[in-house]
């Protein structure tokens, strides 16, 4: 508004001033259009890349959900034992998936070794893919605008995840 008001009576001043503003709001448009569902990792062009190494993006946990059913849809394993290689919320978006993929997906902690090991690069220190790629190989990866924001590896020897079964896991109140 202060703008504006600047260049009122200023009539090129004030006509470029609204076109810049409306190149902005389409530019944010399109943005949000092409990021969704992860629109909120936005990051303009000054920031750099890659910014995964430089911000914490989906502190949410948003694109967990996308990858926790990606695991499903291609793993027809009976039980799929995930933990977070950052810190992010899987129990919050375990419970937001179908009673029957609930059932199939164990989220273990880090004590046990798992199938697959989730991580969308939040509070970690070294934010570099070598640390997981030693072990693991990647299964899945989300990435906005050529930019990773959430990454499944699965360990390479299946013969050190630790096998778990239903009764292995911790019961929730409704099956109590």
């Amino acid at each position: 508004d202060a703008c504006l008001h600047a260049v009122r009576g200023h009539r090129l001043a004030h006509r470029t001033l609204l076109a810049g503003l409306a190149v902005l709001v389409v530019y944010q448009l399109q943005w949000i259009v092409r990021a969704h569902p992860l629109q909120n990792v936005y990051f303009n062009a000054l920031a750099g890349s890659p910014w995964k190494d430089r911000f914490d993006l989906d502190y949410w946990g948003l694109g967990n959900r996308e990858a926790l059913e990606h695991l499903l849809r291609h793993d027809a394993s009976p039980f799929i034992t995930v933990n977070a290689g950052s810190r992010t919320e899987l129990v919050t978006t375990h419970q937001m998936l179908r009673p029957a993929d609930r059932d199939r997906l164990l989220i273990v902690d880090n004590s046990v070794q798992a199938m697959y090991r989730l991580t969308n690069y939040r509070l970690v220190r070294d934010r570099s893919d070598a640390q997981w790629l030693k072990d693991h190989d990647l299964y899945y990866q989300k990435r906005v605008e050529g930019q990773p924001i959430v990454s499944v590896y699965r360990v390479r020897d299946l013969s050190k995840a630790v096998l778990l079964s239903r009764s292995d896991r911790p019961y929730t109140a409704e099956e109590v």
